[in-house]
């Protein structure tokens, strides 16, 4: 009788446990959709781009401060007060070139240029009398010879008449005097004529001398009239009228706006890379053969998208603490009605370069910092390793790493895993 209950108690806790189990399994139950999303995988959405390979012309680009071709400090080369000024004689009018800029009093210069001009009247009748004296000379020199000639005869003719006993001896004394006296006439008259040369070449040197003094007093005058070397723009000016001016003391700087240099500095690197050169160098201390690209520049601060037309010049310098280096662009201003390029404007410039060939362009987003890109193959993500041929402002050049065909991941991602499931959202288009 007692046994009785046991069988009772194991079946109600049976029963319990039994109702526990299936209240526990009713609890943890789940729809089949629930399920379902718990155990599929989420896809990230991305762009992508098909890598093709292609050819693209790289541009260089750089900024510089726009400058005159020429620019030219002037200052007079004679001494004394202005006393006139060109009517355009202001800053930032423009005047010709030769124009008289301003005109120092000539007086003193004039007065010196007839004291030349006098003294080389007078050198020059000092040369025609020595002249005419050594002409003369000549001629004495030979009418004194034919006299001595007949002196001699006479004396000749006397000293055989003594000797035959039937002349006198006085008249052979006086034909000797007279044959001493043409020959001491003679020889007085020949050396003169000696000396006619040597006075001559004294005569000759004091006329050089003096039309040379003339030339230097006219020289002077000329320069009381301070030209303008080329046509420009007077940039500064410190002389007005009646002002004492010294010679050097820097009185105007003219500048040329004809043509308009612009240095830009760019990377040396990226500059030995791409800047066309036309051939080897031929010049062995300097950059030679750089090719005269077509460029393009614009002021940094217009509102208009007008950009001016310019020439690559050549390299003006290589720094090499930066390592940049520093080429000129002439720009030749356009006549037009928007706002010209002037002297000291901050400038952009573009300068094409060698063409890239075979490359793979893609947006700068494409590429992480480690130069690892990422592919979509078969809606699994894949990161690849690849070689960088150039980066500009916009885009990536890719040398290796992908090939054409290739769909590259063109949304920023980070820290992706790889083999992650992948969901095309557009192909993603080129970046302007």
């Amino acid at each position: 009788m007692r046994r009785s209950w046991i069988p009772a108690v194991s079946g109600a806790v049976a029963l319990v446990l039994g109702a526990g189990s299936m209240a526990a399994l009713l609890i943890s139950k789940k729809t089949p959709a629930e399920a379902s999303a718990e155990t599929e995988e989420k896809a990230i959405r991305v762009e992508l781009l098909e890598a093709v390979p292609t050819r693209v012309p790289v541009t260089l680009r750089g900024h510089g401060e726009m400058r005159p071709i020429r620019v030219a400090q002037i200052a007079p080369e004679v001494a004394g007060r202005v006393v006139s000024v060109h009517p355009d004689f202001e800053v930032g009018r423009s005047v010709p070139a030769a124009a008289v800029l301003f005109t120092v009093d000539p007086t003193l210069y004039a007065r010196q240029v007839a004291e030349a001009e006098a003294a080389v009247a007078q050198a020059g009748a000092a040369l025609r009398r020595i002249e005419a004296d050594a002409v003369h000379a000549r001629q004495r020199v030979s009418t004194l010879e034919r006299r001595v000639s007949l002196a001699w005869a006479q004396l000749d003719r006397a000293e055989q008449l003594v000797a035959r006993g039937i002349g006198a001896e006085t008249e052979r004394e006086s034909a000797e005097q007279n044959h001493i006296a043409a020959r001491q006439e003679r020889d007085q008259a020949a050396h003169t004529a000696e000396l006619a040369p040597i006075h001559l070449e004294e005569a000759r040197r004091d006329l050089d001398l003096a039309q040379s003094r003339l030339e230097t007093a006219q020289h002077n005058l000329s320069l009381t009239e301070v030209r303008a070397p080329f046509a420009g723009r007077i940039k500064s000016r410190s002389v007005e009228t009646g002002q004492y001016v010294r010679p050097g003391e820097a009185a105007v700087t003219l500048a040329d706006d004809s043509v308009l240099e612009l240095p830009v500095q760019l990377d040396a690197r990226e500059a030995s890379a791409w800047l066309r050169f036309a051939g080897p160098r031929d010049n062995e201390n300097w950059f030679g053969n750089l090719e005269a690209v077509p460029c393009r520049v614009a002021w940094t601060e217009s509102h208009e998208p007008t950009m001016h037309e310019g020439t690559l010049d050549r390299i003006e310098n290589f720094d090499p603490e930066s390592r940049m280096l520093t080429v000129v662009i002439r720009v030749a201003p356009a006549a037009s009605t928007t706002f010209p390029l002037v002297e000291g404007m901050f400038c952009r410039a573009e300068i094409p370069g060698r063409d890239l060939d075979g490359v793979f362009q893609l947006p700068k987003t494409a590429v992480t910092f480690d130069n690892t890109v990422y592919l979509s193959v078969e809606n699994r993500l894949k990161t690849v390793a690849v070689t960088l041929a150039r980066i500009d402002d916009h885009h990536a050049y890719v040398a290796e790493g992908i090939a054409a065909g290739d769909q590259v991941v063109t949304t920023r991602l980070v820290n992706p895993l790889d083999h992650s499931l992948l969901e095309t959202v557009e192909t993603a288009g080129e970046p302007s």
